[in-house]
């Protein structure tokens, strides 16, 4: 259930097409989720999944979402949601 709700969440935050607000005001290219444009865009993204126990699995896409895959980041010293969440 977990890696499901990772792959929906990392789809959604490579999205590309204008937010239902974009303003038509030529400058649609910061109306995405993610943006790219010569001086600015997105360079990374970290999904956090906190359990009721305060278990804590993290992943994190070291550049671009929308050409760079999640990986999971251990997070020492904080509670395991364990590999079934």
């Amino acid at each position: 259930m977990l890696h499901e709700a990772v792959d929906l969440l990392a789809a959604v935050l490579a999205g590309h097409d204008p937010g239902p607000d974009a303003a038509g005001d030529g400058r649609e290219a910061l109306d995405r989720v993610c943006v790219h444009t010569p001086g600015y865009g997105t360079r990374s993204a970290t999904l956090l999944f906190v359990d009721a126990a305060g278990g804590v699995r993290c992943f994190h896409a070291d550049g671009a979402p929308c050409r760079t895959p999640f990986r999971e980041v251990p997070q020492p010293g904080l509670g395991d949601m364990g590999e079934g969440s």
